[in-house]
């Protein structure tokens, strides 16, 4: 029943917007205090009107609004409300409104489109990503609640070697970056994430180098980590990976498996030992949960 109703939901929702909505325009005017109910609890209070699709009204744009609150209720993207309140009640910047972030409207659709699809419905050309710019997204914009089909498109302009990460890969990113176990990621968590592949890709990057002995960068790569292997350990993880040049997922791999790893060892370092060396104590689960990475 649940999934009929929002199925005719969506249908309707998309014949509106395939027939009703305006081009974007750049919108100038007064601000005014955000009353549109979806649009109520964002980052930022005030908007514009008329806005970047030609409501000339809160009331005319929270009528079509409203028909997103299915997707923003079943969560299929934490990006989908403020990209689309980003639409519909933009921000307005001293008398301007800033246009939508590109980077948070492919969020939006990476994580809802498959569901519109699976309803026989399709993104609508109106929010055609490619008609945004990067240029308006402010790096203190903040999506609280970032999931792993959003990270993706949130971290695509990191560089052209991420864009090339395995689904796979980027789950134990995912995993990884999720330090309080909630399942999704908060904006320091992010943020932190973000920065970790910007090292990696740095540190890849410099491996290949002409003249470099590859395993030994990779040991000191290892070490910049706080990772700190005998130099027949880090060999022999060169030789079981065989990371080559092309290799920049399998390298992103390991590293974030040796991260994972050397944090739930420092958690269970034991202590009071009558040697002057490091050992930590397991249970059965957590040594097959570890060995499972």
């Amino acid at each position: 029943m649940m999934k009929a109703l929002l199925c005719v939901i969506l249908a309707f929702l998309f014949a509106v917007l395939g027939e009703g909505m305006a081009t974007p325009n750049t919108a100038t005017g007064s601000c005014e205090q955000i009353n549109i109910p979806l649009c109520k609890d964002l980052p930022y209070t005030h908007t514009l009107m008329p806005n970047l699709l030609g409501h000339r009204t809160q009331e005319d744009a929270g009528l079509e609004v409203h028909q997103f609150y299915p997707l923003v209720k079943i969560q299929c993207s934490q990006a989908m409300k403020p990209f689309i309140c980003s639409v519909y009640a933009p921000e307005c910047e001293s008398g301007r409104a800033r246009a939508p972030c590109k980077r948070t409207c492919m969020a939006a659709k990476q994580g809802c489109h498959p569901l519109m699809t699976k309803f026989g419905s399709e993104w609508p050309e109106q929010l055609n990503c490619d008609k945004f710019s990067e240029e308006t997204c402010k790096e203190s914009e903040t999506i609280q609640n970032i999931t792993i089909s959003d990270i993706p498109h949130l971290l695509q302009d990191i560089a052209d070697h991420d864009k090339a990460l395995s689904p796979t890969t980027w789950r134990k990113l995912f995993f990884y970056s999720d330090k309080d176990g909630s399942g999704n990621l908060n904006n320091k968590e992010y943020q932190e994430m973000k920065s970790f592949l910007t090292i990696l890709r740095q540190h890849f990057t410099e491996s290949w180098l002409p003249g470099r002995h590859h395993h030994r960068s990779f040991r000191r790569i290892l070490e910049d980590r706080g990772v700190n292997l005998s130099y027949k350990t880090t060999e022999d993880l060169w030789i079981i990976y065989k990371i080559g040049k092309d290799d920049y997922d399998e390298f992103v791999v390991i590293l974030t498996k040796l991260e994972i790893l050397k944090g739930r060892f420092d958690a269970k370092v034991l202590s009071g030992l009558p040697c002057d060396c490091k050992i930590a104590g397991f249970t059965f689960d957590e040594f097959i949960l570890n060995a499972a990475l």
